[in-house]
């Protein structure tokens, strides 16, 4: 709905990263050669050590026609953890729209729109926050509200019955749809995370089982492995040969 709502010219440009998930970059290809800009991924080699160094070189890759920049909180493939708010606050300054795609960030950080200050800012509430799928959650500054048109028009358009905000009128009731996803939010929050959530699990003990388990797989496949050479090495010998029923027996 942001994306289609962007009034760009040919030859603007968005800039993004190459963290990004899939479908979005998919996403903003589509709008691009609709409108005939350019939708730009800037090479962010790993590792990335520190904020300033990751500001540095994402700012390489804005030029005059760059209008939008849009990047995820948490990345997806990477995991990392990108600086927004420095990054809102310079295109601010340089009159550049920002959007955040903060999908993976609600139930595993602390979240403050206020001081992100992004014109767009997007969170899933079905991934660390374990509400139903489904559930999520759209910001928008005040001055971005007027020109994010819905993309289903129902009921809050025209309201009979207005509440104080017309950008949550018109985006809020999509006809029929069902609320129940989006009611679940807050026992969301308030049930276990992040603080209930992380107390009732101890992610050490998990970390250390992860481990050893990797440890024994890696032990099994090595034994697995040496004993089939062994098993090859005596056919050899006896001029029989090793069956995959057999083979398929051993990996199970």
């Amino acid at each position: 709905m942001v994306a289609r709502n962007l009034k760009l010219e040919h030859g603007d440009e968005i800039l993004s990263t190459d963290h990004e998930y899939g479908a979005m970059d998919r996403t903003w290809r589509y709008i691009a050669r609709r409108l005939g800009a350019k939708y730009i991924n800037q090479p962010m080699p790993l590792p990335v050590t520190t904020h300033r160094e990751f500001l540095e070189r994402f700012w390489e890759g804005v030029t005059e026609r760059t209008k939008v920049i849009f990047f995820s909180h948490i990345t997806s493939p990477t995991a990392l953890t990108f600086p927004v708010v420095e990054i809102c606050k310079k295109a601010r300054e340089a009159g550049i729209i920002t959007i955040i795609d903060g999908a993976h960030l609600p139930g595993q950080i602390p979240l403050d729109l206020g001081e992100i200050n992004a014109d767009i800012y997007t969170g899933a509430c079905h991934k660390w926050l374990c509400a139903p799928k489904g559930a999520a959650f759209l910001f928008a500054r005040k001055d971005v509200q007027e020109w994010l048109e819905p993309l289903v028009v129902s009921w809050g358009f025209e309201a009979e019955k207005p509440t104080t905000s017309q950008f949550i009128d018109y985006h809020e009731w999509q006809g029929t749809r069902d609320m129940s996803a989006f009611l679940s939010v807050p026992a969301a929050f308030v049930g276990a995370v992040p603080v209930e959530f992380v107390r009732n699990f101890s992610w050490t003990t998990l970390g250390q089982l992860i481990g050893a388990a990797k440890i024994l797989l890696s032990l099994s496949l090595v034994s697995f492995h040496r004993g089939l050479r062994l098993i090859r090495k005596r056919q050899r010998h006896s001029g029989t040969t090793l069956t995959s029923q057999y083979i398929h027996q051993c990996q199970i």
